[in-house]
């Protein structure tokens, strides 16, 4: 009973710049149809949405299986195609494709996915996979900076530096979702988009940490 999450959320700031806006965004996913499923389509994913989301601050989406949550995430990252106005920081990166990539799960936005225990790769250590994003994006100045901001984010989901070496088949599942947390962390994203952040098959302790943890984190949408 004591692991129930606790405590109520500081008040939004009437004056805190916008950072995501969407105006009747929809995400639109690739589907295939006719016969034998050869005809590719794009089917639409929930209803038209808008929302604001200023820094500082944590916007949950709520609705039932099929409502298109997912979709809207995605769509506001730009993993899928949409319809409708996005924009981040006053810029509108659907129209801008461009600008795109910089913030297409990049430096400026990361995801946490539901399940921890597909969305991390068996084949690299946990060290490389909360390491990649730095190399893509080039942040770290050598091997010794990258190697310290790892071991930082690892140290501020609640994981010891010296778990970098072993590989997510050796980690439980509350374990896994906090490498995936570090993951999203370490490139210090301005924005944070969290599908279900608390494994379903973790205890309730678990589960009540990542809470917790996820509720620290500001400038986010789960």
């Amino acid at each position: 009973m004591a692991a129930e999450p606790k405590g109520r959320p500081e008040p939004q700031r009437a004056d805190a710049p916008l950072l995501v806006e969407g105006r009747r965004a929809q995400g639109v996913v690739p589907v295939r149809g006719g016969l034998l499923r050869r005809r590719p389509e794009l089917r639409q994913g929930g209803e038209r949405r808008s929302l604001q989301l200023r820094a500082g601050t944590t916007l949950g989406v709520v609705g039932e299986s099929g409502s298109g949550k997912t979709t809207l995430g995605l769509a506001l990252l730009r993993l899928v195609d949409s319809e409708g106005a996005i924009r981040f920081a006053g810029r509108d990166i659907r129209r801008r494709a461009a600008e795109a990539p910089a913030f297409r799960c990049g430096r400026e936005m990361q995801i946490v996915f539901q399940d921890p225990y597909s969305s991390l790769s068996p084949r690299l250590s946990i060290a490389q996979i909360v390491g990649e994003g730095l190399r893509v994006h080039h942040l770290a100045k050598d091997e010794d900076d990258a190697r310290r901001r790892i071991d930082e984010a690892l140290i501020e989901v609640g994981l010891e530096p010296d778990v970098a070496e072993r590989y997510p088949h050796e980690f439980s599942g509350g374990q896994r979702q906090r490498v995936a947390i570090a993951r999203a962390l370490v490139l210090k994203p301005r924005f944070r988009c969290a599908r279900r952040a608390r494994p379903r098959r973790s205890n309730m302790s678990v589960q009540a940490q990542i809470v917790d943890f996820c509720a620290s984190c500001s400038n986010g949408i789960g």
